[in-house]
């Protein structure tokens, strides 16, 4: 009896030291777990920010930058057969912590090109669409980026939705990791829409640099809009002021680029770039940067995307995109104030990737194609299958994923008295 009752001590001895050791296991990885900086809510990025040497020097300013994105898209050959949009905004950059960005954006405007002046350069360029793409087309000398022609704002026929897309890109600032160049991370407002945050992602695309050194060719692998492509800086000019680089990205190496759209759940898979299926569409990337006093003075990108089934040369589906930042100008602000003004704490943490996600607010035009092929479904379906029931089907399934629950449950609601078997 004397010696199961010191069994029992000695197990409860045991038990406790057991006890004891795993609460101080967990007191430590608490404690551990509050001091590291990936898990302080109000870091974005990386915990630490050390660059001993930076090439990079953007001071405690507003950087006011003008943006343009001409963009067309068109059946190259085929005459004037194109769809043109221009947009025009201002970017103000700013980094009140180091390596901690700041992007808004203000002053939105949408034109279709055919209501831009003729007089206007961007319109020029969209009535020479049809001229070979010329990666070297607006290389030349150094000049002042100031001193291009400005695009005229005194237009009244904006595109219809040139309001509303102004209102969602200027709704909320975007927080972003910028490590001289390297932007690992963005941290947007949890109720920042998806295409707006794409957008957002396209400029800090085009605003990353991760070379080591101005005046060194570098080649390495960067993850942005495009995906994660194999990309090339190359030193192209430089002289007192200006330095003048040029990124290009190998298109054809891009992994995490493209997203399907099925009604079977599937897991992404990337093969080996030696393995690569041979590409439907061709695509040429790069960008030109003049950098002045360590600072970006001047960003011009162009993009070509040809499709190339049913594609000759250079005719065939071409879109075609040049975007540009230039320099404004500098402004003081007060950080202090600013901090103060504005909630540090990190909602949401991503990567420059493009979202695929579609809308989750279907539009009336979802919503009546369902409808549609309810009704067709009904009449292929009943009394007897017919052979068109599979396809109506496919398009319903695909139709009906654009839906959210509230107009998944309408139809529901509906569906009897959209056809007698629609239920």
């Amino acid at each position: 009896m004397a010696s199961f009752n010191c069994s029992r001590i000695i197990a409860s001895k045991i038990m406790r030291n057991l006890l004891t050791a795993i609460l101080i296991l967990l007191y430590t990885q608490r404690s551990s777990a509050n001091q590291n900086p990936f898990r302080d809510p109000s870091i974005c990025g990386k915990p630490q920010c050390e660059t001993p040497f930076r090439k990079f020097n953007f001071h405690d300013n507003l950087y006011k930058y003008e943006y343009n994105v001409d963009l067309n898209t068109e059946f190259s050959g085929t005459g004037n057969n194109a769809s043109s949009l221009f947009l025009k905004a201002t970017v103000i950059i700013y980094f009140p912590k180091p390596c901690d960005g700041i992007l808004q954006i203000t002053d939105v405007k949408l034109w279709d090109h055919e209501y831009i002046s003729k007089d206007d350069e961007f319109s020029n360029n969209a009535n020479s669409r049809n001229e070979n793409f010329d990666e070297d087309d607006y290389y030349g000398e150094f000049t002042d980026s100031r001193g291009y022609t400005e695009h005229n704002d005194n237009f009244i026929n904006m595109h219809p939705k040139s309001i509303e897309l102004a209102k969602d890109l200027k709704q909320h600032l975007l927080r972003f990791s910028f490590n001289d160049g390297l932007i690992s991370e963005i941290c947007p407002n949890f109720q920042e829409s998806v295409w707006a945050l794409n957008l957002k992602k396209g400029i800090l695309s085009i605003f990353q640099n991760t070379m080591l050194r101005f005046d060194v060719d570098f080649n390495t692998t960067e993850v942005d809009t495009s995906g994660e492509c194999n990309v090339q800086y190359t030193l192209k000019d430089v002289n007192n002021v200006f330095i003048k680089i040029r990124k290009t990205k190998n298109m054809q190496t891009c992994q995490k680029r493209y997203s399907t759209n099925s009604i079977l759940q599937s897991t992404p898979y990337s093969f080996r770039d030696d393995k690569a299926l041979w590409p439907i569409i061709d695509s040429i990337s790069y960008c030109d940067m003049v950098i002045n006093n360590n600072v970006y003075d001047e960003i011009i990108c162009h993009e070509q995307h040809q499709l190339i089934v049913f594609s000759n040369n250079n005719t065939g589906a071409i879109t075609r995109v040049k975007s540009r930042l230039i320099l404004q100008g500098e402004e003081n602000y007060n950080q202090a104030d600013f901090l103060n003004e504005h909630d540090n704490i990190v909602e949401r943490r991503l990567t420059l990737l493009f979202d695929h996600t579609p809308s989750t607010k279907p539009t009336r035009t979802e919503i009546k194609l369902a409808r549609d092929l309810l009704k067709k479904m009904c009449v292929s379906g009943f009394p007897h299958i017919k052979r068109e029931f599979l396809s109506v089907f496919t398009n319903f399934l695909h139709t009906i994923k654009q839906l959210d629950y509230e107009a998944l449950t309408q139809l529901l609601g509906r569906s009897t008295s959209i056809c007698e078997k629609g239920k």
